[in-house]
């Protein structure tokens, strides 16, 4: 995944740079109105938790970029520790859609 491929070619040309530049574990994002988690990208670990407004907007689950990728009302929960993180998606039911554990 490129930069310009998720960000847009505005704030990609200017944001991907820095991510890859610090060395960030996780871009963490909503407001795209899909539920997606992208395979990373120079370490670079890809959640979007956009399931919570309207309109749905398609995700592309044939995008061979996405390793979750769902048109659905939703949320992502996260958790942390200096060795790994834990993404879970739920639906809005509460029920876990998708889950995976990241280690650094």
């Amino acid at each position: 995944m490129s930069g310009r491929g998720f960000f847009g070619d505005e704030v990609g040309n200017r944001l991907w740079p820095l991510l890859k530049a610090a060395k960030v574990d996780a871009y963490l994002c909503g407001h795209m109105h899909c539920m997606a988690y992208m395979k990373p990208e120079a370490g670079v670990h890809f959640v979007i938790s956009g399931g919570g407004g309207v309109p749905l907007r398609g995700a592309d689950k044939l995008d061979p970029r996405a390793v979750y990728a769902e048109t659905a009302f939703g949320f992502v929960g996260i958790a942390l520790n200096d060795e790994q993180m834990d993404i879970t998606f739920y639906d809005d039911e509460g029920r876990v859609s998708f889950s995976d554990h990241v280690r650094k």
